[in-house]
């Protein structure tokens, strides 16, 4: 499970390879790998992810807009780093590419 937190305007990355949800999270037991991340870094490993998949899917922006109920515009924006996709965002464009929104931040480089 990939997970995002943001604390005085850092971003923090973890994954949790156990897969247990956070509400559920130990940290006596459970094993966290947490790292910090660049706003643009983050951006752009996202952006990246969605045209990937969008291509692979053989879907245009205006196609995955639509099937994600996402503005054709707005998905132009996410793809060339200028938008800050909400989770929200991120999620239905994950499933309207059938990834997970892990699959959507995979690349995130440990600093």
């Amino acid at each position: 499970m990939t997970f995002i937190i943001f604390i005085n305007n850092s971003i923090f990355v973890g994954y949790n390879p156990s897969g247990y949800s956070l509400s559920s999270f130990s940290p006596q037991t459970d094993k966290v790998l947490v790292m910090k991340v660049k706003l643009d870094d983050l951006k752009e490993i996202l952006s990246s992810n969605i045209k990937k998949y969008r291509k692979l899917k053989g879907l245009s922006q205006e196609k995955l807009g639509l099937i994600s109920g996402i503005d054709r515009s707005y998905m132009s924006e996410i793809e060339r780093c200028i938008a800050n996709p909400s989770i929200e965002a991120i999620l239905r464009i994950s499933n309207a590419l059938e990834v997970t929104p892990e699959d959507l931040l995979k690349g995130i480089k440990k600093r």
